[in-house]
């Protein structure tokens, strides 16, 4: 923000300062006064124009790095949603399965969790890099790699989970047809 402000300030200097040397050279004769009017008047409309654009791209900026945090904050809502939605849902299903089940290893509940993980639920680093200007900003930038690294890892946790939960469960499936199969063959 200072390094904004910056921009806009020493513009203000220069042209106060070459203002100043025009009018002083009106003063004194140096100049005629018709061409350093003119000139003065020139000059200090399109430093304003320049100034006034300054200002405009500046607030411009400011808006949309408020925008830009807005949208990390939302995400940061939206995969912290998930992410409870998820535990719960696993929390839910053990504690069905292990009242089902109350005798039986811990490995038999496996079981595949119907959960849509929204892929384009990450953050947009590009509009995030204002974030880079101070340290605490910088601070800021890489705990939100870490969050979108975790919950891209626990997608990821999730497919894995479920793959091996499906294995699992065809496998006794297979196992459970050939016990079947054991007691109805005739002996």
């Amino acid at each position: 923000m200072l390094k904004k402000l910056k921009l806009i300030i020493w513009p203000i200097i220069v042209t106060t300062i070459l203002i100043a040397i025009f009018v002083y050279l009106i003063k004194f004769g140096l100049i005629e006064n018709d061409l350093g009017k003119t000139l003065l008047g020139t000059f200090a409309a399109a430093w304003l124009a320049f100034l006034s654009n300054q200002l405009v791209r500046f607030q411009i900026q400011n808006r949309d790095d408020l925008a830009a945090a807005r949208r990390a904050l939302l995400t940061i809502s939206s995969q912290m949603d998930d992410f409870l939605n998820y535990r719960y849902g696993i929390q839910y299903s053990m504690n069905i399965l292990a009242e089902a089940m109350a005798n039986v290893p811990e490995w038999c509940y496996a079981k595949p969790i119907g959960f849509n993980f929204n892929p384009s639920n990450v953050f947009d680093f590009k509009s995030l890099r204002f974030l880079l200007t101070s340290s605490t900003g910088r601070r800021a930038y890489e705990r939100l790699q870490l969050i979108e690294r975790t919950y891209l890892d626990i997608m990821a946790r999730h497919a894995d989970l479920n793959s091996s939960a499906i294995d699992i469960q065809k496998e006794l499936a297979r196992l459970h047809q050939s016990v079947a199969n054991f007691f109805q063959s005739p002996l």
